[in-house]
């Protein structure tokens, strides 16, 4: 999916990371829009857009569940999205996520990210535990 803008960016719907759950008939994606600039294509940024669910029916793979990025977003008066994907166990419908999550709202001025592993009910969009802070963004599960 491509979306052209009047002006300086083009802007894609891009797949940044796939995770298999145990089973091998599941997997869960996050989904990213990329804007690059038209004036100097190294230009490039990033918003998020949803994770999704799909199962493998029949050897297609097809999406089961959508947690889109304003779903996520809802009930969290802080700017937050999720950064990475470590598992996911489709029996459960839990996922352990890195959540990227502002310290104060949007329009307060100055907002610093805090980087944090969590558990994720991904049929209930909701958080059941925080599994630690993250020392930098980069951090990795372990």
């Amino acid at each position: 999916f491509v979306l052209s803008l009047e002006g300086c960016e083009q802007t894609t719907l891009q797949i940044v990371e796939t995770v298999p759950a145990t089973s091998g008939t599941d997997r869960l994606l996050r989904k990213n829009w990329e804007a690059v600039s038209r004036s100097n294509p190294s230009e490039k940024s990033y918003d998020s857009h949803s994770i999704v669910w799909q199962r493998l029916d029949n050897g297609t793979w097809k999406d089961h569940l959508t947690l889109s990025q304003s779903d996520f977003q809802r009930g969290c008066a802080n700017r937050r999205w999720i950064s990475n994907i470590h598992s996911f166990d489709a029996q459960t419908g839990v996922a352990v996520l890195k959540i990227a999550e502002g310290d104060t709202p949007e329009d307060s001025g100055a907002v610093s990210y805090v980087y944090s592993w969590r558990k994720w009910d991904i049929t209930s969009n909701k958080e059941l535990e925080l599994i630690r802070v993250c020392v930098d963004p980069f951090e990795t599960f372990e």
